[in-house]
C-alpha cells in the first residue's frame, strides 16, 4: 500500500516514515480501518516514534485535548 501524499512534508522525511513491525494489523504496510471512537496518532519524530503504527489506535477519551505551546504557524506562535 502506497502512503498518502504529503507534500508539506520535505522528501527526507517523507522517505524516511518507517511503516511499522510488518506483522502488526495497523501498521502501515495495509489498509486498517481505525475503529469508531479511536484515533490513530503518530510521533513528530517519524523515524524514532513509538506510536499507532506499533500498539494501534487509542480510545479518543484518552486523548488529551490541552494545548500548553502552539508552535505552527509561525505566526501564531505562543503559549496558553
Amino acid at each position: 500500500m502506497a502512503a498518502p501524499p504529503e507534500p508539506f512534508l520535505p522528501p527526507d522525511v517523507r522517505n524516511d516514515t518507517y511503516p511499522g513491525p510488518s506483522t502488526a494489523p495497523y501498521a502501515l504496510h495495509r489498509a486498517y480501518r481505525i475503529p469508531p471512537g479511536e484515533v490513530y496518532v503518530m510521533g513528530d519524530n517519524r523515524p524514532e516514534s513509538c506510536d499507532s503504527r506499533y500498539w494501534g489506535p487509542i480510545p479518543r477519551v484518552h486523548h488529551r485535548r490541552k494545548v500548553d505551546m502552539r508552535i505552527w504557524p509561525l505566526s501564531r506562535i505562543g503559549f496558553f
